[in-house]
């Protein structure tokens, strides 16, 4: 066989068998980002390009697969309005990233905004996220409505807010 021929057969029995090249720093950044932001856009397809169909999503309270997260997003697009993300930093290590960011939102019922700092880790394969992990606070989702804590909106994302 031609050294061409080998090179071809290698490349295909890695992709494979997962060990191809992991992705780029850059195309990991981006796929975080596209789906962050599709929380701020509402854009249903942004969140389910970038979500693998084998999704693990799991957030404080809840542990869920793909289906789950594309009902907590729609769920979400029903209950929240002008939703922001605030992102502060996307780490990367190979096909895995942890993200530091701002989610700030208001309830439709209550007309009440909150805005927490959450952290994030995960893992790419195929280009899509297939782990996502959320580390939050929800005292402070529950203090800020009820105007026990300040709302710091914008602000670098820290668990807990900057007292008044």
């Amino acid at each position: 066989m031609s050294r061409y021929l080998w090179l071809l057969l290698a490349a295909a029995l890695l992709s494979k068998t997962g060990l191809a090249a992991a992705p780029s720093a850059d195309e990991v950044r981006a796929v975080v980002m596209r789906s962050l932001m599709s929380w701020e856009t509402l854009n249903e397809a942004d969140f389910t390009e970038t979500a693998h169909p084998q999704l693990i999503f799991a957030y404080p309270g809840k542990r869920t697969d793909n289906a789950g997260a594309l009902a907590v997003f729609r769920m979400w697009k029903d209950k929240f309005k002008n939703t922001k993300v605030y992102v502060h930093q996307i780490l990367v290590d190979g096909n895995r990233f942890a993200v530091e960011y701002q989610f700030a939102t208001t309830s439709k019922a209550s007309g009440k905004r909150t805005a927490m700092g959450t952290t994030a880790v995960g893992e790419l394969r195929d280009g899509r996220i297939i782990v996502l992990k959320e580390y939050t606070d929800s005292q402070v989702d529950d203090m800020q409505r009820l105007g026990e804590l300040p709302l710091d909106e914008g602000a670098e994302p820290y668990p807990w807010p900057a007292s008044s």
